[in-house]
């Protein structure tokens, strides 16, 4: 019979760690006092409650635990920031890595996904709010004037990269803002003020709109005419049905000619040519059907 798990009382695994069941994170009653058994560090944690996980759990802190992970040690960035694997945010141990930065030579914590990216520049949050990407970026000096009209001042006093941008319609709104531009970015946005920039939003929302309801009326009336130009074939073809049937009456059908038919029009309706009688056959019963052919169709 497998033998259960006891939660309560001081329990040692195999591992030397010591489990007290009974003492509990004052803010977190899921979280109980362990003693690491490689280095005898006292912390609160949750413990694993499955079977399949305790054969594996040793219960290690998260420097001795790191000792067989990918990733452990000290390690030097390109960059020349220190990278201390088995040291981490007590907030967020499972994300955050302590670093040395090369640049201030102080330690802070970094999320550890930014640290395995190839192209991490090795600074604390701190540094790269000062000092931002490398500056090679950002080597622009003078005046600029974009396509959309915004004049952009490199030179004007403000933080580092930053530089002040002057809307495209400034001479009536003089509005002007501090902006971080690159080379990258600076022929792509229109830099408009706030109100500006509310104004052409709105002007193309209203453009789009105009221009749905356009194509909104141009389908309608497409349908519309298809609509009309159906019902006007169908009546042609009831006239054209309506003729050989009275002209069947008059005489046999092998004798109805084409004149006959466009004798008939003329006395009931209109002048047609032969041409229009040809094309309008061929519209009701195909485009290779003759006059004659339709004659029988239609007896």
């Amino acid at each position: 019979m497998r033998q259960k798990r006891q939660y309560t009382g001081v329990e040692t695994l195999p591992s030397e760690t010591i489990v007290h069941w009974d003492e509990h994170d004052p803010h977190d009653d899921k979280k109980v006092k362990i003693e690491c058994g490689g280095c005898g560090k006292v912390r609160f944690a949750p413990p694993p409650h499955s079977l399949a996980r305790w054969a594996t759990w040793t219960g290690f802190c998260m420097k001795c635990a790191g000792l067989d992970r990918r990733n452990h040690g000290d390690v030097a960035h390109a960059s020349g920031t220190v990278v201390h694997w088995d040291v981490r945010d007590p907030k967020d141990p499972h994300w955050y890595i302590s670093i040395t930065c090369h640049k201030c030579k102080r330690d802070s914590f970094v999320h550890k996904q930014s640290i395995r990216n190839k192209s991490w520049h090795g600074l604390c949050s701190d540094c790269f709010s000062k000092h931002g990407l490398p500056q090679k970026r950002y080597s622009l000096t003078g005046k600029y004037t974009n396509p959309f009209g915004a004049v952009i001042d490199y030179d004007a006093p403000y933080k580092t990269n930053y530089a002040l941008v002057y809307c495209p319609n400034f001479a009536t709104c003089g509005g002007k803002q501090q902006k971080v531009v690159t080379r990258g970015n600076q022929d792509k946005q229109p830099f408009f003020c706030r109100p500006c920039g509310t104004e052409f939003r709105r002007s193309q929302l209203t453009e789009a709109w105009q221009a749905r309801s356009f194509n909104v009326v141009k389908k309608q009336s497409e349908k519309k005419r298809a609509l009309e130009l159906q019902s006007e074939t169908e009546k042609q073809k009831e006239r054209f049905e309506d003729i050989v049937r009275t002209l069947k009456t008059k005489m046999p059908a092998s004798k109805i000619s084409r004149q006959d038919i466009l004798n008939e029009y003329h006395d009931r309706y209109e002048s047609v040519s032969p041409t229009t009688i040809t094309k309008r056959v061929q519209r009701f019963y195909g485009a290779k059907v003759t006059v004659e052919n339709a004659v029988k169709r239609v007896i």
